[in-house]
């Protein structure tokens, strides 16, 4: 997968904008589950842009069991997609 940097500033904008109308703070942990692709990348500087801090987790993992990770480090929200983010309230 080649990802050009137009489309690398689009996905960052995105998933910024994903964080900041589910109200993601900076200094807030977001978890991301993500998978293992090259837009992977431009979902964690589109965090990195926004002032949280982006904690990414396996992608691996079955949603269900990320409640445990959810607690385990105080994620106040979790990005499950480039535009769909889970409130800790939803999450």
């Amino acid at each position: 997968e080649v990802l050009t940097s137009a489309r690398s500033e689009d996905q960052q904008r995105r998933v910024a904008g994903a964080l900041a109308a589910a109200g993601a703070l900076a200094g807030d942990r977001v978890g991301m589950i993500l998978p293992r692709r090259a837009a992977s990348i431009s979902a964690i500087l589109g965090a990195l842009r926004t002032g949280v801090v982006p904690v990414v987790l396996n992608a691996d993992l079955v949603l269900a069991l990320a409640d445990v990770d959810l607690v385990y480090v105080r994620l106040s929200a979790l990005l499950v997609a480039a535009d769909r983010v889970m409130p800790r309230d939803r999450a």
